[in-house]
């Protein structure tokens, strides 16, 4: 669902930005019951200098049927301070 995609999204950069490793981010989505968290790991600068952090998110999708999903990710600071993920592994069931 595009709403549950945008408060993920919104959630993740959230984190990235504002939370110190450790502790999450959470998101609902009163519409569809869909809800999660999304909780930094660890920070680091990449070799060309970007901030780069590590980051985990757990949801519960309710639309079209229930559904959770887990990611490690990794994402870089771009210079326009927009975050970009370079790196994913993701579960779903």
């Amino acid at each position: 669902r595009e709403s549950d995609q945008r408060m993920l999204n919104a959630a993740i950069n959230l984190a990235l930005e504002k939370h110190v490793s450790g502790v999450p981010a959470t998101w609902r989505n009163q519409d569809s019951g869909s809800s999660g968290w999304v909780e930094p790991v660890r920070t680091f600068r990449s070799a060309q200098g970007q901030w780069c952090r590590e980051y985990v998110y757990k949801a519960e999708l309710r639309a079209g049927g229930d559904r959770k999903e887990s990611r490690r990710a990794i994402a870089c600071r771009e210079a326009n301070g927009h975050w970009m993920t370079r790196l994913e592994l993701t579960n779903k069931s």
